[in-house]
């Protein structure tokens, strides 16, 4: 019973979403993260108190590890459509033929943009400040921390 509320809560959360679409709550990256995050905390919050009342943890956490699957899945595939290389190069060809030049000019005017907007949500997030010389902030510091640990435990070589 408990999995099958976990799935009608995931539809119930992708039809708010679908409902709300446009919205200031749900029209940012961070925006859509907290949405789901909202979400989860409060079906973890109702499956408590089914297990309070004697229903199985294991079963709970098989209904928050389907919201777990759904969550990721969503934030993936949200931000594989948001509009990166392939998928502005693919819309762009489907309503007509481009010179080659052309087309890599207009990817190249993407791939600085994410840039600068990944740059200003460091900055707005607290992690990086500076002007022209950016440097760490202490949040900054842990969070790179935080991310060397994760690439260690990855082993991964490089940074790049």
């Amino acid at each position: 019973m408990l999995l099958c509320l976990g799935a009608v809560w995931c539809l119930a959360h992708l039809s708010t979403f679908v409902i709300m679409r446009g919205k200031t709550l749900v029209a940012s990256e961070r925006g859509i993260f907290r949405f789901h995050v909202a979400s989860f905390a409060a079906l973890a919050i109702l499956l408590v108190a089914f297990v309070a009342a004697g229903s199985s943890i294991g079963t709970s956490a098989g209904a928050l590890s389907l919201h777990g699957i759904y969550s990721l899945s969503f934030l993936e595939l949200w931000s594989l459509s948001e509009g990166g290389f392939s998928v502005t190069a693919l819309l762009r060809l489907s309503r007509k033929p481009l010179p080659r030049a052309s087309l890599l000019a207009e990817l190249g005017t993407i791939g600085q943009h994410k840039k600068d907007d990944r740059l200003r949500k460091l900055i707005s997030g607290g992690l990086i400040s500076g002007g022209a010389i950016l440097t760490l902030t202490e949040r900054g510091r842990w969070a790179a921390n935080a991310v060397r640990l994760l690439r260690s435990i990855a082993n991964f070589k490089d940074v790049g």
